[in-house]
Parts: structure tokens; sequence; C-alpha cells
């Protein structure tokens, strides 16, 4: 171990950038994985757990992969409020793990665990389900998660397929 230290302490500096970033890169896409499986298991069995997934998968396919400035704007608002709300949580579990790291350490522990907990909600956020290439394909299953939510289809999501299938047809 002390060799692999000593290795990397000689390599020039922006080496060590690279490696440091290309490791960071890689705990980013393990916690989204990790983030992504545990809410396929743990928390994708309560339906509200579904509705918000299915809410999720709606601002992306809707608004933060569709075309037009009005689309984009109102998807990335949308998703960042959660991302800084879940943010948020964060940082007040923080404050309170170092509050109270010197008097408690099991309140501390617990502290950490819902920091973890809220960081890969919001990373979750981030991280799209699946990316759907056709833009048919993507205002099908727009339509789709609209009947589940809502009931109904909104009348833009249906002039979009008309659109996109008149589109393929010709």
């Amino acid at each position: 171990m002390a060799e692999f230290h000593n290795f990397i302490i000689e390599l020039p500096g922006y080496i060590q950038g690279a490696l440091g970033s290309a490791l960071c890169l890689l705990l980013l896409k393990v916690m989204r994985t990790i983030a992504g499986f545990l809410s396929k298991t743990i928390l994708g069995l309560s339906a509200k757990s579904e509705h918000n997934r299915l809410w999720r998968k709606y601002i992306y396919l809707k608004y933060t992969s569709s075309g037009g400035l009005f689309y984009y704007a109102q998807g990335y608002l949308i998703t960042f409020y959660y991302v800084l709300r879940y943010m948020f949580y964060v940082f007040i579990f923080c404050v309170l793990a170092i509050m109270i790291a010197g008097f408690n350490p099991i309140v501390k522990g617990i502290c950490i665990v819902a920091t973890l907990y809220f960081l890969l909600k919001g990373l979750i956020w981030l991280e799209p389900e699946k990316k759907i290439k056709s833009a048919n394909t993507r205002w099908r299953a727009i339509a789709e998660i609209e009947k589940l939510l809502y009931g109904k289809v909104d009348s833009d999501t249906e002039e979009f397929i008309e659109k996109f299938s008149n589109n393929e047809e010709k």
C-alpha cells in the first residue's frame, strides 16, 4: 500500500488531477447506481415512491428532454428545486452531526446516515432512468405516464404525438 501511495505522489500534478477526477466520477457513478438500486428494491415497495418515480420520469421526459426553451426552463427549475431541497436537508443533518459529534456518537451516526439518504435522493433527480431516442416513443411514454398520474392525457402531448406520428409516416 505504501508503494502505491509513493507511486501516486511521484506522478506529475496533471496526472494526479486526472486520476482524482476519474476517481470522483467513478464514485459518483457508483453512488447513482446504489441510489437507483435502493430506490427500486427498498423504496420501490410503497405506492408513494412509485408515484415519485413516475413524477421524476415525467419531468425528465416531458420537460428536460423535449424541445423548446419553455420546456427546458420549467423542467430544470422543477428538477433543481427538488435537488436543492434535498441538499438543504443534507446541510441540516451535516450541521447536526458536527454539533453533536462530541456528545453522542449514536446520534451522530444517525445524522450521517440521514445525510447519505438525502444525498442519494437528490442524486436520483439528476439521473434519468432511461434515455429514449425517438421523439414519437418519448411522447407516447409521456402520454402513458400522464394517464397514470392524472387520469387523462394533456392536449399538448396529444398534439406532439400526432405531429411525430405524421412525420414518421412520411
